[in-house]
Order: structure tokens, then sequence, then C-alpha cells
């Protein structure tokens, strides 16, 4: 009897989640959004920084996946990650700012790089600059709300400080994102 091959694919993505005081917070304002612009879609996935797009791989490679998010983390060292303020893509995602700062650009790079190794790439998005974020309202916010809400939005006050201390993997499971396997810094 001959093996099968898996051929299988699923979809995955690469983050930063902040600490639970910090997705409580971007909790309560996405319950903001729903119930003031009935735009749910952001709670398809945790509060999180994106590092490497949503990808598809195959679920027979994953241990090669595992393996060099693992040694990746390995190699990393905590860092503060700041955010301030909030931020917007006009005519639809409004987000919460990350400062852009040398240790987060530096690590989001070096993941670019190393996932290479494995043909995982950010096709859609390889010609923009990676500008870190936390989304909190994006897809079902209709134009017209959208512009309401960031009326609201551009002069609130959001101030944290936290330690990134881990990278994330995340997986697409029907129709949310869910934390598939942490992979703590070790350097």
């Amino acid at each position: 009897m001959a093996s099968e091959i898996n051929h299988s694919v699923s979809k995955y993505f690469i983050a930063l989640i902040p600490p639970p005081k910090v997705q409580e917070q971007a909790k309560l304002l996405k319950e903001e959004i729903k119930a003031r612009y009935n735009a749910s879609a952001s709670f398809n996935s945790p509060a999180h920084i994106t590092l490497m797009m949503p990808f598809e791989f195959k679920d027979a490679k994953k241990p090669a996946l595992i393996g060099l998010l693992g040694q990746f983390a390995d190699l990393q060292k905590s860092f503060v990650v700041s955010q301030k303020g909030f931020g917007c893509f006009e005519p639809r995602v409004i987000f919460v700012n990350v400062s852009p700062d040398e240790p987060l650009l530096t690590m989001q790079k070096r993941l670019g790089l190393a996932l290479k190794e494995l043909r995982v790439f950010e096709k859609n998005y390889k010609n923009q600059a990676y500008r870190p974020h936390m989304t909190i309202a994006f897809r079902d916010l209709r134009k017209p709300q959208f512009y309401e809400a960031w009326d609201t939005f551009k002069e609130r006050v959001f101030e944290e400080s936290w330690e990134a201390r881990a990278v994330y993997l995340l997986k697409r499971n029907d129709k949310i994102w869910e934390i598939d396997q942490e992979f703590p810094f070790e350097g």
C-alpha cells in the first residue's frame, strides 16, 4: 500500500501578541466600534501586531516552519513595544499606533529573511514598507462609518508600553484566527 501524501494547506500569519491588559483594552475598543458602527470583523483574531501577513503553507511542511520559528525566537531578545494614539488606512482601517522602534523593525526584517528559506513571502505586500499597528476596525467598516469613526478616534488618547517576549504563529480555523503556537524569546 503506497503512503498517501498530505497535500492540504493551511493559512497562517506571524505576530506579536500584547499582554492581557492591552488585549482587554483592544477588546473594549473593538466592542465600541461594533456597537457604534456595526463593524465586528476585528473580533476574528486576538489583538496583535502583524510581523508576517497571512500566507498559505502545506501542512506536511509545518514541522519545518515550527523549527525555523523556534530557532528564530531562540536568538531574539525581549524588547519594549510602545503604542500611542491611533492611525488609519483610509477608507476602512483604524488601528492603535505602534512606534516603529529599531528592535521591532529589525526583528520583523530578520523574520522575513528567515522565512524566505521556506519560500514564505508577503507576495501581496512586497512593495509596501512595514508599518506596525494593532487593528481595531477594518474590512466591514463601511466608508461613511469610517470617516465618522476616524473623527472619534484620531484625537483619542491611548498610551501603553509592554515587553515583547515571544512571536506567535496564528492559524485560520474556519473564519477566525487562533494562536497555534508561541515561540518565547531566549536571547
